[in-house]
């Protein structure tokens, strides 16, 4: 029967080996290691650190590769048309998969040639939900009225990682990305992120100490309206007069809407007979805010067909923008 040899070594102050017989025609290989600090060594006595390979006993395992590559290749190792699956640059630190001999050295961190998986989660937008460490992208149907939190994981154990979210659904409803309870978002304590709309989009990354924005979309809310309302996350109005009365257009909480911004547009539905002679629109925000000069008891009035104003608020008070036809 052929035998071969293998060594296993048990690591107290010093290392001692004991030779092992390996049946190669049994097809396993076992050695019963009792101590914790045992293991499979290969070493070169040679070098000022002798172990170069060690899988311990506990299953660990440290490759010490000093300065030298690590790879996974397809076909002969002394072949120029070598194919790496895994390559590791020990001197860099670098890593790269499925890597050709044309492509080395490598150049960057991680050098990836293909496409990417990642976990894409289907939520119920109806339901809160705290976010996971094998979370990434997330897309949240969102078809009812209410608001729910995608609440972010502790940053104390997130820094570097990234979420994606995407909202679907056209009811009134809200999702709100927040932080954990008393952390931050975008440098703000207990800060939030609200996607109002169908297809809004946003995507964050935790730096150890709070969450910030790479990159927010806000598809535009329409709405038509022929009547009185108080403006909420529709951001382009569309006004029609059916009747020959007044319109009333009141803008919300100054500070809640940090930043919002309302592009108002009026429009002429039908040619009128006779024509309307009491079809003014009104802009006005709450008591006590102004609207640049204008406020709750002197609004800002549009009573020609086809002007439009673009407002935004800075949180204190709203900012007439831009106007046409005024």
């Amino acid at each position: 029967m052929k035998k071969s040899i293998i060594i296993f070594g048990l690591l107290i102050s010093s290392l001692t080996f004991f030779a092992q017989d390996i049946d190669l025609d049994s097809k396993f290989i076992r050695n019963t290691i009792t101590s914790p600090d045992g293991g499979f060594f290969i070493i070169n006595t040679d070098a000022e650190y002798p172990i170069k390979f060690w899988l311990r006993a506990d299953g660990q395992v440290n490759w010490y590769l000093d300065g030298q590559d690590m790879f996974i290749r397809d076909g002969d190792f002394q072949s120029l048309g070598q194919y790496d699956f895994l390559h590791i640059d020990g001197t860099e630190g670098r890593i790269g998969f499925n890597i050709l001999a044309g492509e080395l050295p490598l150049t960057s961190s991680i050098t990836l040639h293909g496409s990417i998986a990642t976990r894409v989660r289907i939520l119920d937008g109806s339901n809160s939900y705290a976010i996971k460490q094998d979370d990434h992208i997330l897309i949240i149907d969102k078809d009812d009225n209410t608001t729910n939190v995608m609440e972010l994981p502790a940053v104390e154990f997130s820094k570097g990682r990234e979420y994606i979210f995407k909202r679907n659904g056209n009811n009134s409803g809200k999702i709100e990305v927040k932080p954990k309870n008393g952390e931050y978002l975008n440098g703000e304590q207990n800060g939030k992120i609200t996607l109002n709309t169908d297809n809004s989009s946003l995507e964050v990354v935790c730096d150890g100490s709070g969450w910030w924005t790479i990159s927010e979309l806000s598809a535009v809310a329409q709405e038509e309206i022929s009547t009185d309302i108080t403006l909420g996350s529709a951001k382009l109005v569309e006004v029609i007069f059916l009747t020959d009365a007044p319109i009333v257009i009141t803008l919300p909480d100054v500070v809640k809407y940090d930043g919002q911004r309302y592009i108002i547009k009026r429009n002429d539905a039908t040619a009128h007979d006779p024509e309307y002679t009491n079809d003014i629109l009104s802009i006005k925000p709450a008591s006590g805010v102004f609207l640049d000069q204008y406020s709750n008891g002197s609004p800002y009035t549009m009573p020609n067909d086809w002007e439009s104003v673009t407002i935004q608020s800075n949180g204190a008070r709203w900012l007439i923008l831009s106007n046409y036809g005024h």
